[in-house]
């Protein structure tokens, strides 16, 4: 199991860190709440990824520093 230690500013989730402290992802967030746009992996900023949202701003995909689609995520509603 990898453990793994959540750093906020408020509501906003902006670093995680291995269980030795090492920083593995940093979080950059828009004006809003809820509002991550780009994560960075490692501790420097060459390794980035997009997050792209949907009309109601849900996360549906992510991109790498170049532009190149890495997931796409779906989500389904159910009407009743």
């Amino acid at each position: 199991m990898t453990r793994k230690i959540f750093q906020y500013d408020g509501s906003d989730l902006i670093a995680e860190y291995d269980y030795q402290g090492n920083m593995t992802r940093r979080y950059v967030h828009g004006p809003g709440v809820d509002d991550p746009l780009v994560w960075y992996e490692g501790t420097g900023t060459s390794d980035k990824r997009y997050l792209h949202k949907d009309e109601r701003g849900s996360v549906i995909a992510l991109s790498d520093g170049n532009g190149d689609r890495i997931a796409i995520f779906v989500t389904f509603q159910l009407r009743t």
